[in-house]
């Protein structure tokens, strides 16, 4: 091992490491441990180098339940020179040997395995051969290595290996080569293959036919018996040609339905072929169903088959695969197609056009496909109408027994459009046989639809004495947009001298409805009625004004005594009294209609001194406190006059309705006569209320 030509270092094995001593017990290197597997059963010294010094060694590494198994070598200072991996994971090394097995001058390093295989590997670690002899363990885990030997045990001059097993078996293993010779001169030497554990060579023919062969093997110069056979070599299958022809042997011509098609097949060879064979298919190649299957038949150089059509074949195109294989399984495929036609005429391709029901191309206008459809043989037709929106199929119908020269229309219901959309519709008709061609009509856009306004409330004509009546209405638009909407309300003069008024009112980003803001003026008393009527804007547009509908306000007339008598108590002859200067409440009255009143005043007689109409009784207007200016002041009575007895005076012009500012008070003034009797005195007064607008 420290190359000096002495055997003066001791190896040895343990428990993950491997350590080397010289004799006398002093340590040559510390340990390593291959691999860091643990267990190291056998080492053996070799010459790997050639340097002729046996200052290299090789051992088994077995991973103890870990991983892969190996042998492994290195040189004298630890260095790994190679590493074989075993064929079996935790496979361990129990023998291992190194001898000059083929005898060429060079050692080959033989091992035996705790599964029963033997390696021989040569001294760079390369495999020769190996063999799992399938009788257990050879050899033991420690110690000597027993399973392995060598020697000419069969005594013809040639090293053999000899393996002695743990199920009691002993085999012995000797290197062979094999020659084979062929019937076309060639020679070859054969190899072990060490995956199968058989002989084998590897031979290209150029041509197809029968070979014969013989393979001999032979051992340490002495040869063994011949083995003879032959070798059939056929071709694998290549299509170079498939051709077809109709019944009048047109290549590649259309085959009227129910007359017969020819397929021809050249092969690049045909010696070893089995057979050849048709499908023709229904739709799609491979995947849709098989509606002719058939051999071809070998006529001279190529193959050929003959078959009729009917109507399962459809019509167009219709695809075949052709197949071959030979005797060995080889398979090859090529598709192609012929096209069947009918004997029928096809229909006349339709004149289209598109339009809408009314001709206004609106949204809720149905949409006519019209197409002429005709055919020679004056079959009935089944139509088919596809519909497209923007250019994309949107939905295709069929109808089926349209007469031949009809006029046919098509219908697509307006639900199914929207303006801004553009529509064209594609017509194909067709005898059950044979089609047309689709024809496309022109493009048509589908036009916006305008809004329609119903007027709801109040209803036509309608009469009342709500002067902040709400006007009620709705919009419907065919495309869904959303609306603002315009109204105008004018007045209207049908009758009587009353007073002039003007109360136009339009707006137009209304929403549904009309709540004043301000009460209505015009009054039916005054001969007036309101005219009114809305329409919509969808944004592109506004649509028709709605019929005009009608309603009149009527004056509602109502007056209410909040006090009602005036007590002034005992006067003497020359007293005088009034309600604005003293304790005494005046009447208090509130307007409790829905127009501005004006308020008349008379009374029936107080004085017997004094019956009529005199200063000794007088009336004036006056503001309840809190409802300054619910009355035109300058117009109404505020100072004191006389009370009328016999006629009626308006005492206050233009009472305001208005909650809250719709009251006044009337004063009363008594200046006793000084010529009047004694006695209880009083008079009922009349308040009436008119029209004060």
């Amino acid at each position: 091992m420290n190359e000096n030509g002495e055997k003066d270092v001791v190896m040895f094995s343990y428990y993950n490491g491997i350590r080397a001593y010289y004799l006398n017990g002093t340590e040559y290197w510390s340990a390593i441990n291959p691999g860091d597997d643990p267990y190291q059963y056998e080492i053996e010294v070799f010459d790997e180098d050639e340097d002729g010094l046996l200052d290299d060694f090789v051992v088994g590494a077995d991973p103890y339940g870990s991983g892969d198994s190996y042998i492994r070598a290195y040189n004298n200072d630890k260095t790994e020179l190679w590493s074989y991996t075993l064929e079996e994971q935790d496979e361990a090394i129990y023998s291992l040997s190194v001898w000059d097995i083929d005898s060429d001058g060079k050692d080959e390093i033989v091992a035996g395995s705790s599964l029963g295989w033997v390696y021989v590997l040569n001294i760079s670690g390369e495999l020769e051969f190996k063999l799992n002899l399938s009788h257990g363990s050879i050899g033991k885990e420690f110690g000597e290595s027993p399973g392995l030997v060598s020697g000419d045990f069969n005594r013809d001059g040639v090293l053999d290996i000899g393996v002695a097993s743990e199920e009691g078996y002993l085999n012995t293993i000797q290197e062979v080569g094999c020659i084979a010779r062929f019937s076309d001169s060639g020679e070859y030497d054969m190899e072990w293959n060490v995956s199968l554990n058989k002989w084998e060579i590897n031979k290209t023919f150029g041509s197809t036919g029968v070979y014969e062969y013989n393979v001999s093997c032979s051992k340490g110069g002495y040869e063994g018996e011949f083995l003879s056979s032959g070798i059939d070599v056929i071709v694998i299958p290549n299509i170079t040609n498939v051709t077809d022809f109709n019944e009048n042997l047109v290549l590649d011509g259309d085959v009227v339905v129910g007359e017969n098609v020819t397929i021809n097949v050249t092969l690049e060879g045909n010696y070893g072929i089995d057979k050849v064979w048709v499908k023709v298919w229904e739709g799609a190649v491979g995947v849709s169903t098989v509606i002719y299957e058939g051999f071809l038949s070998l006529i001279g150089s190529f193959w050929t088959v003959t078959f009729g059509t009917d109507p399962t074949f459809g019509f167009g195109d219709v695809n075949y695969t052709v197949y071959a294989n030979n005797t060995l399984g080889d398979e090859i495929n090529e598709s192609g197609n012929f096209t069947v036609v009918s004997s029928n005429v096809a229909p006349d391709n339709p004149v289209v056009s598109l339009n809408s029901s009314d001709g206004s191309n609106k949204t809720l206008s149905d949409l006519n496909c019209l197409a002429m459809v005709s055919d020679d043989d004056g079959d009935n037709l089944d139509v088919w109408v596809g519909w497209y929106k923007g250019g994309v199929l949107n939905m295709t119908v069929m109808e089926g027994g349209v007469s031949n020269g009809t006029d046919y229309v098509g219908v697509l219901g307006s639900g199914n459009t929207t303006k801004g959309e553009y529509w064209n519709c594609s017509v194909m008709v067709s005898d059950g046989s044979l089609n047309s061609s689709w024809v496309n009509s022109s493009n048509l856009t589908i036009l916006n639809s305008l809004p329609v306004v119903t007027l709801i409330s109040p209803t036509n004509w309608n009469a009342t004495t709500n002067r902040s009546l709400e006007l009620v209405w709705s919009g419907f638009d065919a495309d869904g947009d959303s609306l603002v909407y315009e109204y105008d309300i004018v007045e209207g003069y049908f009758a009587g001298d009353g007073t002039s008024c003007d109360d136009a009112r339009d707006a137009d980003d209304a929403s549904a409805n009309y709540s004043p803001s301000v009460d209505w003026k015009c009054l039916y008393d005054n001969g007036y009625y309101y005219n009114w009527t809305v329409r919509a804007n969808d944004s592109e547009g506004w649509g028709d004004w709605a019929s005009v509908w009608h309603f009149n306000v009527t004056a509602e007339i109502g007056i209410v005594l909040i006090s009602d008598e005036i007590n002034f108590g005992n006067m003497n002859p020359g007293d005088a009294n009034d309600t604005d200067g003293s304790s005494l409440d005046a009447f208090e009255l509130d307007n409790d209609g829905n127009v501005d009143l004006n308020v008349s005043i008379n009374s029936s007689a107080l004085w017997s001194a004094e019956p009529g109409t005199s200063v000794y009784y007088q009336v004036k207007a006056n503001n309840v406190s809190g409802e300054e200016g619910a009355f035109d002041w300058l117009k109404s009575l505020v100072s004191w006059f006389n009370m009328p007895i016999m006629g009626q005076v308006v005492v206050i012009e233009n009472l305001s309705y208005e909650d809250g500012d719709d009251g006044a008070e009337i004063d009363i003034r008594l200046d006793v006569p000084v010529s009047e009797d004694p006695g209880v005195k009083q008079s009922t007064i009349v308040f009436t209320g008119a029209l004060g607008e």
